[in-house]
């Protein structure tokens, strides 16, 4: 007796999608990254002198899984390192991987220019092109509001718009 078409109904669909989840792999590597100014473009936007003189932002957290993106790393501001979450944008006729990502914090405190300064909200934006398994660069952008404080000199917003180069630590 043979099998029906029924029978084998499965195991196909089990090969196409195990296909389709190997074709949405995207060449970037999960583990601990460098993030640091990109030297090659200018500082778009530094209102209250957040960024390092020596352009090293710091070393965060990355995982990938299918499209969905997280990194964790400090960025310009916060003293904790700031959760970010996203996805990849699907690439259309040769376009390079590139993903975009989000986060978000309040109830922090930052220093600005001396002054301990109280963070109501901020909110932070990673907009980056896969340029290989361990590299990427791109746009980060972050805004924080910052609440009444004892200090005069904290100012009621900060923002920073910085290009950045991500690179994959060894293991």
């Amino acid at each position: 007796m043979s099998a029906s078409p029924h029978h084998r109904l499965p195991s196909r669909l089990l090969l196409l999608l195990a296909l389709g989840a190997t074709a949405c792999g995207h060449p970037i590597e999960d583990g601990t990254w460098r993030l640091q100014q990109d030297l090659r473009q200018a500082t778009t936007l530094d209102t209250c002198a957040l960024l390092p003189a020596d352009g090293k932002l710091g070393e965060g957290g990355l995982l990938v899984t299918g499209v969905a993106v997280r990194l964790v790393i400090p960025v310009p501001g916060p003293s904790t390192p700031v959760p970010m979450v996203g996805r990849f944008k699907n690439p259309l006729g040769g376009e390079p991987d590139e993903f975009f990502l989000e986060g978000s914090v309040s109830d922090e405190r930052m220093v600005v220019r001396g002054a301990s300064c109280p963070v109501q909200f901020g909110q932070s934006q990673l907009q980056a092109t896969v340029q290989d398994a361990g590299t990427f660069t791109g746009t980060l952008k972050a805004r924080y509001e910052l609440g009444p404080s004892g200090e005069a000199s904290c100012p009621a917003t900060c923002d920073v718009e910085v290009g950045v180069r991500g690179d994959r630590q060894a293991k």
